[in-house]
Order: C-alpha cells, then structure tokens, then sequence
C-alpha cells in the first residue's frame, strides 16, 4: 500500500526509543506492518557512538521516544539533548509518547501539565501524547508530523505551535 502523503519512492523511516519491549512490539505491530514503513527500535536510553553511526545510516523521518527512560524523566531529556547535538539528527522531528505528559481530563494535574509544558518547549519535540488510551500516533499522524503536516483535532496530543 501506497502512502498518500509520502511520494510514490518515499519510505516512512520510524526510530523509537523505549526501554520497555512490551511497548516497542506495540508499536512494530502497530506502525510496521505497512510496506512502506522501515522500523528501528532502541531500548538504551542513550545516544552513544554506535546508535548515532546506526542512525545516521537509517536516517529516519521521526523518532518517537518515551519520557521516562531507564530510571528517571531527566534521562529522557538528556537523550532529546543529545540529538539535538548531533547536527545530522538535530533535524529530525520527537514525538514523545509518554503516560507523563497530556492534560486528559483523568489525570489534569499541575505536576503533569508542567511537565508537558518543559517537553514541548524542549528543542527538536514536534507533539507530545499521552500514551493512555492508545499508546499514542496512529501512522497517518506520524506521517504528518514526520512532514510537519496540520493534524486534526486529538485529544491525546498536543503539538507546539511552529
């Protein structure tokens, strides 16, 4: 199947970032069934050497990344850090997935709205999700913010105003 917003040639190049497999299989078997997607998945919360060598070779069109990663938030910020550092990265649109982040009426409190605030003022973060209900993007809205595309109304993201 052909993507409508990708040209005819275009692969759609996934990178995710999360250290639970559970969520990484969701996400393959959610995003990587189509023929036109290319999915890559780290559970290291870090960006060492050989990630950056493998990512500069994959070249993907949007990375989605969980918030918490390892032991703390702060290493998912580090990690949003560190591509931004790399200049060959730094462009590459974040979408983070996160049970963190979001204002859904359950869970509106002033700790997660600050929270999601610092994410989306984070450089190289595009949209942030809650991963409750449904473990964030379907691939027609990766496909748009990996583009930078309008997104219609969803509850369960916010995008930072370009």
């Amino acid at each position: 199947m052909v993507n409508p917003l990708l040209s005819l040639d275009e692969e759609l190049r996934i990178v995710v970032f999360d250290d639970c497999k559970t969520t990484i299989e969701f996400y393959r078997g959610k995003w990587a069934q189509e023929e036109y997607v290319r999915f890559l998945a780290f559970r290291q919360p870090q960006l060492d050497e050989h990630v950056a060598e493998t990512l500069h070779r994959f070249y993907p069109n949007v990375i989605v990344s969980g918030l918490m990663q390892g032991d703390s938030i702060e290493q998912g910020f580090t990690l949003f850090g560190q591509l931004q550092e790399d200049p060959q990265l730094s462009q590459i649109p974040i979408v983070v997935v996160s049970k963190y982040v979001g204002v859904s009426e359950c869970c509106n409190t002033p700790r997660r709205r600050e929270l999601t605030s610092r994410v989306l003022d984070t450089p190289g973060v595009v949209a942030a999700f809650d991963k409750v209900p449904d473990f964030g993007p379907d691939l027609s809205e990766l496909v748009k913010l990996a583009g930078r595309y309008e997104l219609g109304d969803n509850p369960y993201r916010i995008v930072r105003d370009s």
